[in-house]
């Protein structure tokens, strides 16, 4: 796979990741909730213990937006190195609802784009270990 692919399709997957956060990930009482409202809901309710959680999820589109701009500028292992944990956490997230049985589509979405964007990782660490075809010019 050359790297142009490779770029093309974690760029794919770092925007998706930002984009499923803000789709259906929870139904109740015959609604449908974002996991923004999901965060927002915990707190109306005084679950405090989730606020460092919240804010560390509101900067999952930055943190894509990051890794678009590493990958723009040719830093592809700055993006793997943003992009890991983002997609460790709307994934993990995204499991945690599934399995706790109130799961609308965008949760499950939210797993397989969280899977794709490690895959997209591993290509990216990959690609940029790879021996360069071309020989280092000298100063």
């Amino acid at each position: 796979m050359t790297d142009g692919l490779v770029r093309v399709l974690v760029t794919v997957a770092a925007v998706a990741l930002a984009v499923v956060t803000w789709l259906p990930w929870v139904t109740t009482g015959g609604r449908s909730r974002s996991s923004y409202e999901v965060f927002r809901s915990a707190q109306a309710l005084g679950v405090d213990q989730l606020t460092p959680l919240r804010v560390v999820w509101f900067c999952v589109p930055v943190v894509a937006l990051g890794v678009v701009a590493w990958l723009a500028v040719g830093r592809p292992g700055l993006a793997a190195a943003f992009l890991a944990p983002a997609a460790l956490l709307v994934g993990g997230a995204g499991l945690v609802v599934v399995v706790a049985g109130l799961a609308a589509w965008g949760a499950w979405l939210a797993i397989v784009v969280a899977v794709d964007a490690l895959a997209g990782v591993v290509l990216l660490v990959r690609g940029s270990r790879s021996p360069r075809s071309e020989p280092i010019a000298g100063p």
